[in-house]
């Protein structure tokens, strides 16, 4: 997945989809240094997306058939991963709902005693205000281990 967050593999893969490419062409072409284009494709390399192949003095690297799929499955990566962090994103509202509501009930909880009324506020928790957000919440949960599943056997193929 570490591929996904950076542009120039993306560009390189794309690139590498073409035709094979040398480190010299690929640092021309993107418009960055050598070194830089060597370490994404050494990574590349390591996680088995791109193979290289050694004519005479030059090394030409090639996209692999994994490689090739994590290309054509790239948008559909990209779309699980922003669910993943909308989902996520989601569960810290409501983590900061729940606990503003809590802090609320403190207070008039305390409110209450200090003017001298000794029954304490029994105010609905957000769990009782909101069971069909809660229910959203835990469903979110269960899409979040199925999206990461998917994620993850897309890029093992």
């Amino acid at each position: 997945m570490k591929f996904l967050f950076s542009k120039t593999k993306i560009e390189i893969l794309k690139k590498l989809n073409e035709r094979n490419y040398t480190i010299s062409e690929l640092s021309k072409i993107l418009g960055k240094s050598k070194s830089t284009i060597s370490e994404h494709l050494n990574a590349l390399y390591e996680m088995g997306l791109v193979d290289k192949e050694n004519y005479s003095k030059w090394v030409y690297y090639k996209i692999t058939n994994k490689g090739k799929k994590v290309l054509e499955n790239l948008e559909a990566l990209i779309l699980m991963v922003s669910s993943i962090f909308a989902l996520i994103g989601l569960w810290i509202y409501y983590i900061f709902k729940q606990i503003k509501y809590q802090a609320r009930e403190v207070v008039l909880s305390k409110t209450v005693v200090e003017r001298g009324i000794y029954t304490t506020y029994k105010g609905s928790t957000t769990f009782q205000k909101e069971p069909l957000f809660l229910i959203f919440l835990i469903i979110s949960t269960f899409l979040i281990i199925f999206i990461v599943y998917l994620v993850y056997k897309i890029i093992r193929r």
